[in-house]
């Protein structure tokens, strides 16, 4: 019934948003995280390892037909790598390396991460090396002071060739007003010449805001550098007067949709290759006044992750808000409401639809791993990015379902379409080596095959299941599976 009643709700009274996050408070998401995860609470040493790093593969097979750039931050590692499906992504930038005054680097809890440097390399997908500094004075003496300019460059051309990582990523927010032009435009170009002379496929990009609210060069950002990731979030977050989507991608004042067309239009028309469309893995949850879509705030509770608020938002009421196409749920509990606003598949799908349709580079994440064990938004990148040798439409040889998954123990796969002599199964592990689990027939009929795979002696991680069709001159088809232990 509160589902109707908030249906009849965004018919009669469609509210006028407004991009409060953007325009009337210095929020930066980046930063919010990272304030709320100390790095002393992270360092134990515990992933130091000997292991030799693996270089890029630079002429490694990727399945991706555009860039699928994703933060990955200390706080979620080392858990969230074994959820990482590195056959979607093109860059993990590994956050975050501190920049100090001086032009010094402090390095994340736990560096060096050889596991992901490895796996990701081992794949083709370039690690990237995160600049951080959100101190505005500081920035400045960065940027004009020309010892400190060097020192810096020098000191990220050294970690980048000790760890055989592929760019970086600058971050730098709370930059005052009169360094945003040609200052900043300047120091970008001088980076980018100066790492480029070392070695010409390294990466060199700047972490940008969706809008322009003063002083910033957008377009000569762009060409001081190989690409712009667009920061396309905090439209609404913990300042907010109402309620509503962190990343709206049409309505109101501010939306992604005019991010791309009017805040980077000459960008966009001229040289969209240089633009990186990122997009929330987290939402906002408040206390508000009303069950209606941008209600009045009465509290912030939280800003939880994709797979917190999914997770809750099953045992809610789920709705769609058709002003700024994204998702929403909605409780109550003695008499005070509570909503929470988050991209979904569904809306992340439009927003991937704009980068696309405008030609971008590609399009971001931050952050990787608070989806925690969910699929479905891989499985959105795989519609959109992935090779279409797995595309169901393109094949009948499917696994088409895992189940359960994650699991512990033992799992049983569906296959549609074949018949034993017809194919073969293989298990592999995140290193591409063939492992042996026993494989049991369970039962087989003319359109489906199922099938019982023990892992019960494997580690937790996450393993591929690949299906060789002999019908289909060896086509693979192949689908994840997770243990959970």
């Amino acid at each position: 019934m509160r589902a109707i009643f908030a249906f009849f709700i965004i018919l009669l009274f469609p509210y006028l948003m407004v991009c409060q996050g953007v325009k009337g408070y210095s929020f930066s998401k980046h930063i919010y995280d990272k304030q709320n995860h100390p790095k002393e609470e992270y360092i134990s040493g515990g992933y130091q390892t000997e292991q030799e790093i693996i270089p890029l593969l630079l002429n490694k097979a990727k399945t991706t037909t555009s860039a699928v750039f994703g933060y990955l931050p200390y706080w979620v590692y080392p858990d969230a790598e074994q959820y990482l499906q590195y056959d979607l992504l093109s860059h993990i930038s590994i956050f975050d390396f501190g920049i100090t005054e001086a032009g010094g680097i402090e390095f994340p809890p736990n560096w060096p991460w050889i596991d992901v440097i490895n796996n990701s390399h081992q794949n083709g997908v370039k690690v990237i090396l995160t600049a951080v500094n959100f101190n505005g004075s500081q920035i400045h003496n960065i940027l004009h002071n020309t010892d400190i300019k060097n020192a810096l460059f020098s000191n990220l051309l050294s970690v980048l060739q000790q760890y055989s990582l592929d760019g970086v990523n600058i971050d730098f927010e709370n930059i005052n007003y009169s360094d945003r032009g040609f200052v900043l435009v300047g120091f970008m170009l001088d980076l980018s010449n100066y790492l480029h002379s070392y070695n010409p496929n390294y990466e060199i990009s700047f972490a940008a805001p969706p809008v322009n609210w003063g002083g910033w060069d957008f377009e000569g950002l762009a060409l001081s550098c190989d690409y712009l990731f667009i920061m396309g979030y905090d439209f609404y977050g913990p300042w907010s007067n109402t309620s509503g989507p962190c990343a709206p991608t049409i309505g109101g004042n501010y939306n992604i949709t005019n991010v791309i067309l009017d805040e980077y239009e000459t960008v966009t028309v001229n040289n969209p290759e240089k633009l990186i469309l990122g997009v929330p893995y987290y939402g906002n949850k408040w206390k508000t006044s009303g069950g209606w879509p941008y209600s009045t705030v009465l509290d912030h509770v939280l800003q939880p992750t994709y797979e917190g608020a999914m997770n809750n938002a099953e045992q809610d009421t789920i709705l769609w808000d058709e002003t700024s196409k994204t998702s929403w749920s909605l409780y109550e509990n003695n008499g005070n409401f509570y909503q929470t606003w988050f991209d979904t598949d569904s809306s992340l799908g439009i927003k991937y639809d704009i980068a696309q349709n405008n030609l971008l580079k590609g399009v971001g994440i931050w952050a990787l791993g608070y989806d925690g064990s969910r699929l479905e938004l891989w499985e959105e990148l795989r519609k959109r990015y992935g090779n279409p040798v797995f595309n169901v439409e393109n094949s009948k040889n499917v696994i088409s379902n895992i189940y359960p998954n994650p699991f512990s123990g033992k799992t049983r796969l569906e296959i549609y379409g074949e018949r034993i002599q017809d194919y073969s199964i293989t298990v592999f592990d995140f290193q591409g080596n063939k492992i042996n689990p026993s494989i049991l027939e369970i039962n087989t009929h003319k359109r489906f095959s199922i099938y019982e795979v023990d892992m019960t002696n494997y580690d937790s991680g996450v393993y591929f299941v690949s299906v060789i069709s002999y019908k289909q001159e060896k086509a693979i088809i192949d689908s994840r599976i997770i243990i959970k232990k």
